[in-house]
């Protein structure tokens, strides 16, 4: 079992929860630079890149689907993962010893970013929205 958060732009997450649309896969684009400030902050939040393995890009792009970019932190006080997609950003805690603590940490990074970034913030487990 995970902990997700994830952020959207704000005006499909507002939308999509008015309209109780529930697919949000098809989440409207981040622009390139949007990605590249939250790649560069969450790398600065000790996040570091995870490759895909050979050929599974390739795969992904041939089915029409675009590849997420991966982060992981991994010390032994933290556990998390963020994954970058065309439309959003998630954060991923799996089930450990240091569940809490990752949670707490990336749902400060998340709140931050979704003020500095003006984006929507989704906890769908705890039910936190911010819009």
């Amino acid at each position: 079992m995970s902990y997700n958060i994830d952020l959207y732009d704000r005006d499909f997450l507002r939308r999509s929860i008015a309209e109780q649309s529930g697919d949000w896969t098809n989440a409207d684009p981040l622009s390139k630079e949007l990605i590249e400030a939250i790649t560069e902050a969450c790398v600065d939040a000790g996040f570091k890149p995870e490759l895909h393995p050979p050929g599974f890009v390739e795969f992904l792009r041939h089915q029409g689907i675009m590849p997420s970019e991966d982060f992981a932190l991994q010390t032994p006080t933290m556990s998390a993962r963020i994954s970058i997609f065309p439309g959003s950003i998630s954060f991923v805690v799996q089930a450990s010893p240091v569940t809490p603590a990752s949670i707490e940490y990336c749902s400060n990074i998340a709140r931050k970013l979704a003020s500095d970034f003006n984006l929507g913030y989704y906890d769908g487990q705890s039910g936190e929205v911010i819009v």
